[in-house]
């Protein structure tokens, strides 16, 4: 928060929560299904400094980071669902070698590390109450490591879509935020 020469903050909105834009470079259909976004937290673990008396704590010196998650709602065809379904199981353990090596082709452009194609760059764009954009959160190497199941269930009266919960590891994340 910046703060004026009469020690009073010089901007007093506040971001809103329904206001945002998320895209995954792999799976363009998750954009418009996108429904709730959790940005990661970030961790430092301590460092015990012993000492004759009581041992301090020191600031660490590696960050950890939670997992990026999504909530999505599930297309008809399940095409965004199976997307990330089949992103997941071609790192892992395909059937044959053969998918796997068809897995590894798939995405375009091809990069010559084959790790790199196991990954996706995502980005969230937090919007203002006019769409404008106001910090752009940036993941790279994003890969998903947990996909919830459908939760289909005759009881419910009320037609409602089906939504799934998707969690992805990343290397570092980066935020720019509009002047």
């Amino acid at each position: 928060m910046t703060i004026d020469t009469n020690g009073q903050p010089k901007v007093i909105n506040f971001l809103q929560t329904n206001s945002f834009l998320a895209v995954i470079d792999r799976i363009p259909a998750i954009n418009y299904t996108c429904q709730n976004v959790s940005t990661p937290g970030i961790n430092v673990s301590a460092a015990e400094l012993p000492t004759p008396f009581k041992d301090l704590s020191m600031p660490g010196d590696k960050v950890a980071y939670d997992d990026l998650s999504f909530t999505f709602i599930i297309t008809s065809d399940l095409s965004n669902y199976l997307a990330i379904k089949h992103w997941m199981e071609g790192y892992t353990f395909p059937e044959s070698y053969e998918e796997y090596t068809q897995f590894l082709t798939d995405k375009k452009p091809q990069l010559k590390n084959p790790v790199l194609n196991m990954t996706s760059d995502i980005s969230v764009q937090v919007l203002s109450n006019k769409k404008n954009r106001i910090a752009t959160f940036q993941f790279s190497n994003c890969f998903p490591n947990s996909l919830s199941g459908l939760n289909l269930d005759v009881t419910d009266s009320d037609t409602s879509v089906i939504t799934a919960d998707v969690s992805f590891s990343f290397a570092n994340f980066y935020v720019d935020v509009a002047v």
